[in-house]
């Protein structure tokens, strides 16, 4: 590529000095003005229109492109603001490019990044205030009481599930306890999400409105695996459910207000308090034990029974196994690690 480029006046100067307004040197050595030069006798060099000059970016903005061209890694934007990469920020902050790349997307701390295109690019702070040591470390930790985890044993679960009469409930409490999904995941199941061995989950409920492809993970969109006592009542409430089409909810109530007369998630507290904490009341069960939270964990330390820490691991659709290693099965597991 040449590097001669266009005088001001219409015509080519020899070098990039001539759009820095810099003397161009002629043969004897001297400064050499080629702006009322004829024309003619520059035979060596194309001509352009005199207005072509409106068509070139301005010296300031040429050599801007060649530092990008030079230096492909920054890019110059307006304001004098520089983005940088991921190994440029992992440099600054001294972490490694993978580290910048994790908490950009889904850990946190998380770090604001612009997207641009197939890339990532990051904006240094227009305020930098840097710590010379962690201020953590002069705090200590209060003396706490461990949280309780409590988990219904095996005689409660038979006993609840002996006194629920409608098969609607028994259907919800079913998936709740023996398939152990998240607590807003049960509200939001459709009857697509049925497979017959399985339940796919397609997003979550919270207080009664539905999010489409909404999950709490990654790991959250993995097929729910059923156990085969589950899946006779299951197929018995699909039968009987007043909307068994793969877009209608499993387990639907009606609406409210400007929703009346539509079909919309449970909360699940409601459903809880009304429909299963009365009947678990009867039979001596706390109201602490009837949520779905406690079914879950209550699933996972059982599995213990039933398989390896990573078998357990998977039926939950825990991310980390550091997860289903957590306090509510430390001690259950212990002779399995």
């Amino acid at each position: 590529m040449s590097n001669r480029v266009i005088s001001q006046s219409g015509v080519t100067a020899p070098t990039l000095a001539m759009r820095a307004n810099a003397p161009v040197f002629g043969t004897e050595g001297q400064p050499h003005d080629t702006r009322h030069e004829d024309i003619s006798e520059q035979s060596n060099y194309p001509t352009y229109p005199t207005n072509f000059k409106s068509y070139l970016p301005s010296p300031e903005r040429t050599l801007q492109l060649i530092e990008s061209a030079t230096h492909p890694q920054s890019i110059s934007v307006p304001g004098n603001d520089r983005l940088m990469n991921a190994r440029q920020v992992a440099a600054k902050l001294g972490v490694s490019e993978r580290w910048v790349s994790a908490h950009t997307t889904r850990r946190s701390p998380r770090i604001r990044g612009l997207k641009m295109g197939s890339l990532m690019r990051y904006r240094l702070a227009k305020k930098l205030n840097f710590l010379t040591t962690d201020p953590g470390l002069d705090v200590t930790m209060p003396q706490t009481k461990p949280v309780p985890k409590p988990i219904m044993n095996q005689e409660q679960i038979i006993t609840l599930i002996g006194g629920i009469k409608d098969l609607h409930d028994l259907c919800l409490m079913y998936v709740g306890i023996f398939c152990g999904p998240h607590a807003s995941e049960v509200p939001g199941l459709q009857w697509k999400s049925w497979t017959g061995t399985t339940l796919v989950p397609y997003g979550t409920a919270y207080e009664g409105k539905l999010y489409p492809g909404r999950f709490k993970t990654r790991a959250s969109k993995a097929p729910i695996g059923v156990p085969e006592q589950v899946r006779p009542v299951i197929q018995a409430w699909q039968q009987v459910c007043p909307d068994p089409s793969p877009e209608a909810l499993m387990f639907p109530t009606f609406g409210r207000g400007v929703r009346k007369g539509l079909l919309v998630p449970r909360w699940d507290k409601n459903f809880l308090d009304w429909r299963i904490r009365p009947i678990a009341r009867q039979f001596g069960i706390p109201d602490r034990l009837v949520t779905f939270q406690v079914m879950r964990r209550t699933l996972g330390t059982h599995l213990q029974h039933h398989g390896t820490l990573k078998d357990a691991q998977g039926a939950l659709r825990h991310a980390s196994i550091q997860t289903t290693r957590g306090d509510a099965y430390k001690l259950l597991y212990a002779t399995d690690l």
